[in-house]
């Protein structure tokens, strides 16, 4: 077959064919060489926006046969400390489907995630000019400050100030609502009386039954007038004296009621004394806050950092509820259509993963990892494991994502931690009771979970055996007897407890130290404990007295309105008992 050159000549025009594959040619390249930097840049990008915390990226590599993607040097800053990495990733790798990315969504049949690390050390800070919810920054403080007494610092008899500052008193509140009430009733009556016979109906009364009297001493028509005048007399001075004793008796009502109240608060400074007492004062019976203050710290401390881990996971969980906007008249719509097989935004169906602890690597494997549980049908779910560490006999971490439901979520986390060795372990840097474990293990037992609107329960278990154990306090005997309890130890157990919302729960902890603790001190602490009482019952005395003596004067407005209403029930009965004298029958002498 023969071509003809010329006419191919002329069906090509090579001065558009000639830009057309420069152009082409440069875009490829422009492509193949800033691709990385882009993917890199978009991804700090896009992350410190939906996290609210900097995201930093070493490297990005890109790779078009088969299509994939390498991170290396992953970085999310702590909001809350922006020195502090919540999470590291030294690299992820994994292959997308390229159909499905031309259609905007990233499947990922397997990821490799290597060299994850939380709660690591920044060489500079992370933080972020953006105005963070309040919610955020406050939400492990406030959790803490609720906590039962973690966090205190030191072992003496605490300071009666102090705890006035801290606690509440019931005194106080209660007085304030028996003094609203009074106020209420008090508003209550003055608009009663109103409505009742004042002076001005007494003195009417009066005057009809002088008019009455007049009457009587005429004639015998005048007479009879009168006697027909003294029955409807009679009759309305006891209407107005049923109103009267009807209303007299419904105050006496709110009255003892308001009796009942005032001496209700007047004992509230004896329960006030008992509770402060049984929580504060160190004695063999009520020495249970000493959990709390040696475990406190690290638990506050613990959950905080759990919460800060929680909270990067948050935006990617929120399924969005905005509705599509209208589209302005003029440009089109863009219609979603029926997916045969629907996939999410996002979907890793596995994550092969290594995580860094302490105690050493752990791995396991992260399933369905999406941006849409409804979709995809399936919980994230995890779990991680690891056997003969260096430190360490077994550890296991697992637990489940759920929000195919986002009204009602379903998270939940287990960690199981067994034989783990301790070494130079600080548990109380205090110097009233220094606690060190020189050596020694321990097996961990935490279980968590997240249901909707943040309900918060968290429990965990710490049991402490073989352990050498330092205690050397300086100060009071009280101190000493105390390090020489905890020196002798060999092993303890230490319960926690979390109860509430991921912003705002309440901690407890306890621990069987205390029994050590109580039968050591229990003895030396009685001559202090007794002082205590002492200088607590005074302060509280103080501090209510006041306000108390102020009730029985806020009370003397009703009392002056029972004597008000009294006066007048007397006056009607008094005129009632002179009217029902004038009867016809007395009256008519023929």
């Amino acid at each position: 077959m023969v071509y003809n050159t010329s006419m191919i000549a002329k069906w090509i025009r090579w001065q558009g064919l000639i830009p057309f594959v420069i152009i082409t040619v440069c875009i490829a390249a422009f492509w193949l060489l800033m691709a990385d930097s882009l993917i890199k840049m978009g991804i700090e990008k896009a992350g410190t926006s939906a996290l609210g915390a900097k995201v930093e990226l070493k490297g990005a590599d890109l790779s078009l046969s088969p299509l994939g993607l390498t991170l290396t040097g992953l970085e999310i800053t702590n909001p809350d400390e922006p020195m502090t990495n919540a999470f590291e990733a030294g690299r992820l790798a994994f292959l997308m489907d390229g159909g499905r990315l031309l259609l905007g969504k990233v499947l990922i049949d397997e990821m490799s995630a290597e060299g994850i690390r939380f709660d690591t050390k920044r060489r500079y800070s992370g933080a972020i000019r953006k105005e963070q919810k309040d919610s955020k920054k406050k939400s492990t403080p406030a959790a803490a400050d609720k906590s039962s007494g973690t966090g205190a610092a030191g072992f003496e008899i605490p300071d009666v100030d102090e705890i006035l500052k801290r606690e509440e008193l019931d005194t106080l509140k209660l007085a304030d609502k028996v003094s609203s009430e009074i106020k209420e009733k008090e508003a209550h009556w003055n608009a009663r009386l109103k409505t009742l016979p004042d002076s001005g109906t007494l003195k009417e009364f009066e005057r009809r039954y002088k008019e009455i009297e007049k009457k009587f001493k005429g004639s015998t028509v005048d007479k009879l007038k009168a006697a027909n005048d003294a029955k409807q007399l009679q009759k309305d001075i006891k209407t107005a004296s049923d109103s009267v004793k009807s209303a007299s008796s419904d105050l006496e009502k709110d009255y003892k009621n308001l009796r009942a109240d005032i001496n209700s608060a007047l004992k509230a400074p004896e329960r006030d004394l008992s509770r402060l007492k049984e929580k504060y004062r160190l004695s063999s019976k009520g020495a249970g806050n000493l959990s709390s203050l040696i475990f406190g710290p690290k638990v506050d401390e613990y959950l905080g950092k759990a919460r800060s881990i929680y909270s990067l996971a948050e935006p990617l969980m929120k399924k969005s509820d905005e509705k599509p906007k209208k589209p302005e008249r003029g440009k089109g719509v863009n219609v979603k259509f029926r997916e045969f097989h629907p996939a999410p935004a996002f979907w890793a169906r596995k994550v092969k993963t290594e995580v860094l602890l302490e105690p050493g690597p752990v791995v396991g494997v992260i399933s369905d990892i999406s941006s849409d549980q409804a979709v995809t049908g399936k919980p994230t779910t995890f779990k991680l494991a690891a056997e003969g560490l260096e430190k360490t006999r077994s550890m296991e971490i697992k637990g489940a994502i759920d929000h195919r439901d986002p009204k009602a979520p379903k998270d939940n986390f287990a960690l199981n931690v067994k034989d783990r060795t301790i070494e130079g372990m600080r548990l109380s840097s205090s110097s009233d009771l220094p606690i060190t474990i020189r050596s020694g293990k321990s097996d961990t037992v935490v279980e968590a979970q997240v249901g909707a609107g943040g309900a918060f329960r968290s429990s965990a278990t710490v049991k402490v055996h073989s352990a050498e154990i330092e205690s050397s306090p300086s100060g009071s005997s009280i101190a000493k007897a105390m390090g020489k309890a905890v020196s002798a130890l060999d092993g303890f157990s230490v319960g926690v407890k979390a109860v509430g919302t991921l912003s705002d729960y309440n901690v407890s902890v306890s621990s069987d130290i205390d029994n050590a603790l109580k039968s050591a001190v229990g003895s030396l602490l009685k001559e202090e404990s007794d002082r205590f009482e002492a200088r607590l019952k005074d302060s509280i005395r103080e501090k209510t007295e006041a306000r108390l003596a102020g009730l029985k004067d806020d009370l003397k407005g009703i009392e002056d309105k029972k004597s008000l209403l009294a006066g007048k029930s007397g006056s009607l009965d008094s005129l009632l008992g002179k009217s029902s004298g004038i009867k016809a029958d007395k009256l008519l002498r023929f």
